[in-house]
């Protein structure tokens, strides 16, 4: 049995056709659809998305990529609250700690972030964490486990900065 091949006209869309940009809202019990409310959802064949404080002012900003289309980028305009952006500065050869866990505790509640790259398609958040901390001034307590098993902790730090964390075995 042979091979024959076949060709497709798919014109301006992808295999697997025209795939809309979406945004949903944790209402806690479900999602609801807020894209187009929020001014984030197009028509454009969306492939790959940024979120991350591109202009360095506490919030989270959107930079969108859509395949035979054009690139779009979304400033998040909504009242500044207070946040925490943490990068790390690993060791060897894996300098921004990818792997390492970062737990924030702030008025009772927990965050959690990863640091990891490549976590989308033609897409990748910058390795930093953030973090939203509603009204608080500041954050109770970081915890960040290392790759390699090692913890950080540190108590009572300052809201509304971007703090670098530097590897235990780096600080000596």
């Amino acid at each position: 049995m042979g091979l024959e091949g076949k060709t497709f006209a798919l014109g301006t869309h992808s295999v697997s056709g025209n795939e809309h940009n979406y945004l949903f809202r944790n209402e806690g019990e479900h999602f609801v659809p807020r894209g187009w409310v929020e001014g984030l959802a197009s028509k454009h064949d969306g492939r790959g998305w940024v979120p991350a404080d591109f202009d360095r002012d506490g919030d989270l900003d959107v930079f969108l990529v859509n395949n035979n289309g054009p690139w779009q980028y979304f400033e998040n305009r909504l009242p500044a609250r207070s946040w925490l952006t943490v990068n790390l500065q690993g060791r060897g050869a894996n300098t921004f700690g990818v792997g390492a866990r970062i737990t924030v505790e702030v008025a009772g509640a927990t965050q959690v972030r990863e640091i990891h790259l490549g976590s989308g398609y033609l897409s990748s958040p910058p390795p930093e964490a953030h973090f939203g901390l509603g009204d608080a001034e500041a954050v109770d307590r970081i915890v960040v486990r290392w790759p390699d098993g090692q913890t950080q902790r540190l108590e009572d730090v300052k809201a509304c900065q971007v703090l670098t964390l530097r590897h235990p075995s780096n600080e000596r």
